[in-house]
């Protein structure tokens, strides 16, 4: 089916598609210029974490989804040793693949694979780290694994950290849960062709900087030389020699732990799924979004509609961008000597706490200059009747900070200010966008 983004409201959204099996091709009519894709409804609704949805589509019963998947998304990159002695190891890999997508995908993980075929940088060359790219289905990643060959590797150390590195900066999906899986049998090489990465200390630091869970499949003597790797950053061991689909399995185990756990899913109206940290159960998520905002942590979202294909799914989506700062001058134009209100009404969904809000208005030399010494008159927003837009409910007051302050304008022109909130280490947390007011010359 055919669908498009609807960029201004963060939603795609599905269009009616014609299908000619006869020239296997598809068609629908558009009226407007935007990003559109095609997609196969039972793949993409199995991602979205809708289950049995030609069931769904056929008897939809005027169901309404809840916007929870109960599915967690994992981007898993496989980081294969192809010197010589891994041929076995690879005909293992391509012959358990299967079975490991589908025993995630039993587990309520929709799995995305990544590939990366390694050897020896100083015997096989500097390009000999291929970086395969990333496969959304199992047949294209065997046809791919297929075309490894175990040869080359000279001396036993490989470039494992090279590979490594290759594989942390692989382009993941943003909210999902990260995994490598790293397989060799042997020792490694600390040098690398990335200047800041010359050691396996500094790859790991950068791996837990990502949030990267790395499991090694090693050799039992090379365990302790791997130790650091796979229990730093949350992943396990496993045994290369011994039967790969038991190997597999302790994987398994660990990729869905880490996945499900300490959190709750949501659907997100532009097809993404994305993890709330701790949130302990689908009712308490529903519990919290129930007047059709949620928010959770340094995260507001309010609660989106999506109709796919007749089903009504209800969705999440950013309400406003966190630790933005809205300024308005009142009035927006006078005369020069006069006095202007300036309100500046900040979300505070951030973890770092505001210390002050200042107020800086641009010098005709083009420089900006502090206003006093502050907004300093802190408020509650309805102790000055400044609310929320209409469709923001009451209850979200307290999401909110409030500034208020008054200025007289003398020079004529058309001035500008802005608001920078800081923190007490006097590090900027957020600034305003520029405002402007016209003010005409009080001198006739």
């Amino acid at each position: 089916m055919i669908f498009y983004y609807d960029e201004e409201n963060d939603t795609i959204k599905f269009l009616e598609t014609e299908v000619d099996e006869e020239t296997n091709t598809i068609k629908t009519t558009v009226d407007h210029f935007s990003i559109y894709g095609v997609i196969d409804i039972v793949r993409f609704a199995q991602s979205w974490g809708i289950k049995d949805i030609l069931d769904k589509l056929l008897n939809p019963g005027g169901e309404t989804i809840p916007p929870v998947a109960e599915i967690g998304q994992a981007d898993i990159v496989f980081v294969i040793d192809t010197t010589g002695s891994m041929g076995s190891v690879i005909n293992n890999v391509k012959n358990n693949i299967t079975n490991f997508a589908n025993t995630l995908m039993e587990n309520n993980v929709d799995v995305r694979l990544g590939l990366i075929d390694y050897k020896d940088l100083e015997e096989d060359g500097m390009d000999s780290t291929k970086n395969l790219g990333w496969f959304d289905n199992v047949s294209d990643f065997i046809a791919s694994v297929n075309n490894m060959r175990a040869t080359g590797g000279g001396d036993a150390p490989e470039s494992t950290v090279d590979a490594l590195e290759e594989a942390r900066r692989m382009d993941f999906r943003p909210g999902v849960n990260k995994f490598i899986m790293l397989f060799t049998d042997v020792s490694y090489k600390e040098s690398t062709r990335f200047e800041d990465v010359q050691s396996m200390k500094t790859v790991i630091e950068k791996l837990k900087e990502d949030k990267i869970v790395v499991s090694a499949i090693v050799p039992s003597g090379y365990e302790s030389l791997y130790r650091n790797l796979y229990t730093e950053t949350g992943g396990v061991y496993a045994n290369i020699t011994q039967a790969f689909s038991s190997a597999l399995q302790s994987l398994i185990s660990n990729i869905a732990s880490v996945t499900h756990g300490d959190g709750v899913w949501i659907r997100l109206s532009n097809g993404m799924l994305k993890k709330l940290e701790g949130v302990s159960s689908k009712e308490e998520l529903l519990e919290m979004a129930s007047g059709g905002y949620l928010s959770v942590g340094d995260l507001f979202f309010e609660e989106v509609t999506v109709d796919f294909f007749g089903l009504k799914v209800k969705t999440f989506r950013e309400a406003f961008n966190k630790n933005a700062v809205d300024v308005r001058i009142t009035p927006t134009s006078g005369y020069s000597g006069g006095m202007y209100t300036v309100d500046a009404v900040a979300t505070i969904v951030t973890k770092q706490q505001v210390d002050k809000a200042v107020l800086l208005f641009r010098l005709l030399n083009g420089n900006w200059m502090q206003y006093n010494a502050g907004l300093d008159s802190k408020f509650i927003m309805s102790k000055y009747n400044f609310k929320l837009p209409e469709e923001y409910p009451e209850r979200l007051n307290d999401l909110f900070i409030g500034y208020r302050t008054s200025l007289n304008i003398l020079d004529s022109g058309l001035r500008e200010f802005k608001v920078v909130l800081f923190d007490k280490e006097g590090r900027i947390i957020v600034e305003s966008a520029v405002n402007k007011v016209k003010v005409e010359s009080s001198i006739k």
